[in-house]
């Protein structure tokens, strides 16, 4: 036990790891059980069952958005995300290759008729950089 605990402080750690424990042994009981779990444990603070079943409601909660299915439309290719974004300024003809950082496309400058490279760094890529 820590010093603060041991004086009878209840340190921010300390209630947390206990919120843990408490959620972590109701979870697999019914609504019965975890009343009286609950009090079996934590007679003495009423704000602290309070705070567990709060936390087991939202948990059990249907409707969020970690419990839907994936979206029904898979994402859009990474070229038609391209040609959509640099349509004024480039005509992407085709793809020259992908890395493990980043995709090539061959395109055509619009402004200048010329034929120019776009490197295009992949999203995990860009967003070490």
């Amino acid at each position: 036990m820590s010093a603060p605990e041991a004086m009878g402080e209840v340190t921010v750690e300390s209630r947390w790891a206990r919120l843990e424990r408490l959620f972590d042994g109701a979870f697999g009981l019914t609504a019965e059980e975890r009343v009286a779990y609950l009090a079996s444990e934590c007679p003495d603070d009423a704000t602290l069952r309070d705070e567990v079943a709060r936390m087991l409601e939202a948990h059990t909660a249907s409707g969020g958005i970690l419990d839907r299915g994936a979206a029904l439309t898979p994402p859009e290719p990474l070229r038609a995300r391209i040609v959509r974004a640099l349509e004024d300024r480039y005509a992407v003809e085709r793809e020259l290759g992908t890395g493990g950082m980043a995709t090539v496309f061959l395109a055509r400058e619009r402004k200048h008729a010329r034929r120019v490279v776009l490197k295009v760094l992949h999203p995990r890529s860009a967003a070490a950089a």
